[in-house]
């Protein structure tokens, strides 16, 4: 979306009840014309697409580990993941839903795949949540996208201490 239709976009949040859809879904505009984050989870996934760490750390609870690192350790891993993206020239990350494929950890959970909007690079998360409330958030190797027209090129990693060489 471009500037103007932003500017225009904010005119009318002003104005009264504006809904943009998206895709088919329907979403409340607030009066600055953004979709307002109702729960954990949106946020999370909001800002892992903005590619901004700090606000991914600002959102999580601090008590809580994430793909069994404390939440400070997992920032930095993601924080790296995030420069990895940016040093590729991406400035956002597309989303797309689908499940883990792996019968030996996580078979059948749902997550995302985050994909690069300029360089195609990504990761997989699956990321736990209950009642928008974001319990846990780790990698997924076996990844399987719903949609088949994801373009993935090169996998960034969150942890690369699991490959056995």
């Amino acid at each position: 979306m471009d500037a103007e239709k932003k500017r225009l976009l904010a005119q009318l949040a002003q104005m009264g009840d504006v809904v943009l859809v998206i895709d088919g879904k329907r979403f409340d505009l607030n009066d600055c014309a953004v979709i307002p984050l109702q729960t954990q989870e949106e946020a999370v996934l909001y800002f892992l697409q903005r590619i901004d760490s700090t606000m991914v750390s600002s959102v999580l609870d601090d008590g809580r580990s994430y793909q069994n690192f404390s939440k400070s350790v997992f920032i930095k891993k993601l924080d790296s993941a995030m420069d990895a993206f940016i040093a590729a020239g991406d400035t956002y990350l597309n989303r797309y839903q689908g499940i883990c494929n792996s019968r030996i950890c996580n078979f059948n959970c749902a997550g995302y795949s985050f994909v690069g909007n300029k360089s195609g690079a990504y990761f997989d998360l699956i990321i736990d949540t209950r009642d928008g409330v974001v319990h846990d958030v780790y990698e997924c190797s076996d990844f399987n996208c719903d949609s088949t027209s994801v373009f993935k090129k090169v996998r960034i990693e969150l942890d690369a201490s699991d490959i056995p060489f």
